[in-house]
């Protein structure tokens, strides 16, 4: 979670038990808000801050899954390399991993071996440097040509009549 981030929104505006866990490896401010606080009168721009969050992150899943059913392996780790990119204005940009390898494949629905496999590819491909955990984005906008999904051509649909049925004379 990064600063301003809402923890686990959708749990506690639905009243259901909570599905994430956090364990913070340094020193954080936590503020808790109670619903109640966001039913009251007066709490409409917070509420709407709140929804427009929750609004957000039911987008972000979407993308997500659609990346997950569409994309391939490589297009799907190009796409969240460059999602964790500060806003590059061109030359290389500096990633720093937050997180193991194995949480990030568990992200992108892959074994590890998977990813670790996808990295070197990229680094073969003289997109990316890799040194332990840190990554050196080399050629962004070639990152960015493989997250992209292939245009397929669209096929014109052609209607065949329907099969006439002919009647065999009777020996």
């Amino acid at each position: 979670v990064l600063p301003g981030q809402w923890l686990d929104i959708a749990s506690a505006w639905s009243g259901a038990t909570s599905i994430e866990t956090l364990e913070c490896r340094t020193a954080v401010t936590l503020w808790a808000l109670p619903l109640r606080t966001l039913e009251q009168e007066g709490a409409g721009g917070l509420t709407h801050a709140l929804c427009g969050v929750l609004a957000a992150q039911v987008r972000r899943l979407t993308e997500r899954g659609s990346e997950l059913a569409i994309k391939d392996v490589l297009a799907r780790v190009s796409l969240w390399l460059l999602r964790q990119a500060p806003e590059h204005k061109g030359g290389a940009t500096l990633i720093t991993l937050r997180e193991s390898k194995r949480a990030i494949a568990q992200q992108l629905a892959m074994a590890s071996e998977t990813l670790s496999r996808t990295l070197r590819r990229l680094v073969e491909m003289g997109l990316i440097d890799m040194n332990g955990y840190e990554l050196v984005l080399r050629d962004v906008r070639g990152l960015q040509a493989v997250a992209q999904p292939q245009r397929r051509q669209h096929r014109r649909r052609v209607e065949h009549p329907p099969p006439r049925l002919v009647r065999q004379p009777a020996d």
